[in-house]
């Protein structure tokens, strides 16, 4: 029996459509949305993040001193619960040993800071010049402390700069991923979402016409270009114009919103191979064996799993759920996923969100099948 895992056929669509948005402290949102639908009303397109939050977060510090701490166990199952307790602003222990800097939480060992930079800052450390603080966190769900590793960045601090501001201002809150102002910090969220319209002008080997035939092509790409850079001005004089400076935000979110449409769209969620093998499973068996089958199906859609392995939509995310109704019968869905035909519409979230005054990441990508 097929099994249809291809993203879309030539007999659907599907668009990739981003939303960035600013949340104040007041709970107000100002959203700057990049849809392909702008320039392929037909087919649709794909519009992305160049970074994800999470990249954009550890790759713009601004201490030279900032160390990523791997767990002393990744597999231990109390580490990961106790590093999970720890929060941007927690202050950390650190210890000798030998070649390595211990870092200890509630007198239990957490990581390793190592090379002669680490040794210096301990000594500094000891004499009680500086303090050592965790600066980001990366969490991770204790029932996958088998499968990852929560992360951890720390900073040092002197006590002179602990004395003339808090712990926040002196990391991120004179600066969110490098952006030392509102403005600064919207240019560079929205220039970090990338689409693929120049494929859909028929731009993509060239920025100029090359003779007459291309020149509708281009002016229409031109003209898209000045629309888009027109709703990025839109957005950055919105937040602007409403929140005065970094410590007014109280959340960054990114979404990435999946749709895909017509008699061939996609129903299994990007080559999720292991739920076409339990669709396959159902459909094929009977009796006893078909009810087990039809068991683990429904247990396997409804838990979220990190091994989902997702070639297009859930990408790089830990996590992967699906929406689906306990009222939908799942030898109906089996059906649909070993037929090659499937619903008319289908649709999921790629949903990031920073939250400024905690440093925490939160990452989760659902799909929902009909």
């Amino acid at each position: 029996m097929k099994i249809r895992t291809d993203f879309v056929t030539n007999s659907s669509s599907s668009s990739f459509v981003v939303e960035i948005s600013i949340i104040d402290k007041n709970n107000k949102k100002y959203t700057y949305i990049d849809d392909p639908y702008e320039y392929s009303p037909d087919d649709g397109g794909e519009s992305s993040f160049i970074y994800s939050l999470s990249d954009l977060k550890t790759s713009k510090k601004n201490h030279d001193d900032t160390q990523c701490v791997i767990s002393a166990n990744i597999r231990d199952f109390v580490i990961c619960k106790i590093i999970n307790e720890i929060h941007v602003g927690t202050i950390l222990n650190l210890r000798k040993n030998n070649n390595n800097i211990d870092v200890i939480y509630k007198e239990i060992v957490i990581g390793h800071l190592k090379g002669k930079k680490y040794h210096d800052l301990y000594s500094k450390y000891e004499k009680g010049i500086c303090k050592c603080f965790v600066s980001f966190v990366e969490r991770v769900d204790e029932k996958y402390s088998n499968e990852l590793s929560p992360v951890l960045y720390i900073d040092f601090l002197t006590e002179q700069e602990l004395k003339t501001e808090s712990f926040e201002s002196s990391l991120d809150n004179k600066t969110i991923f490098g952006a030392t102002n509102v403005v600064e910090l919207c240019k560079l969220l929205v220039d970090n979402v990338e689409n693929d319209s120049k494929i859909h002008f028929g731009m993509e080997d060239y920025d100029e016409p090359e003779d007459e035939e291309n020149e509708e092509e281009y002016e229409e790409y031109r003209e898209f270009q000045k629309q888009l850079a027109q709703n990025k001005k839109k957005f950055i004089e919105e937040v602007d114009k409403n929140v005065k400076k970094l410590s007014d935000i109280k959340k960054i979110e990114f979404n990435r919103n999946y749709d895909a449409w017509g008699e061939f769209a996609d129903l299994v969620a990007d080559n999720d191979f292991e739920l076409a093998n339990y669709a396959q499973r159902v459909v094929e068996s009977t009796g006893i064996e078909k009810e087990e089958a039809k068991k683990e199906m429904i247990e396997y859609i409804k838990n979220a799993n990190i091994s989902k392995y997702c070639y297009g939509f859930g990408r790089g995310f830990k996590t992967v759920k699906y929406l689906w109704k306990d009222s939908n019968d799942v030898e109906t869905l089996a059906n649909r996923l070993c037929s090659g035909y499937g619903p008319d519409m289908v649709s999921g979230t790629e949903h990031s969100e920073y939250d400024v005054e905690t440093g925490e990441i939160k990452e989760e990508a659902k799909f929902t099948l009909e």
